[in-house]
């Protein structure tokens, strides 16, 4: 199931706005893995 932002900050109990920064840092994270394959 797909869950927002605001869902996943709601579980975890930290604010939209961190969400969003650990979201594109794990993007970015899986971004640069892809790059070094």
């Amino acid at each position: 199931h797909d869950m927002n932002l605001k869902e996943i900050a709601a579980v975890l109990g930290v604010t939209e706005s961190r969400v969003c920064q650990l979201h594109s840092q794990s993007i970015a994270r899986l971004r640069a893995k892809m790059r070094s394959h």
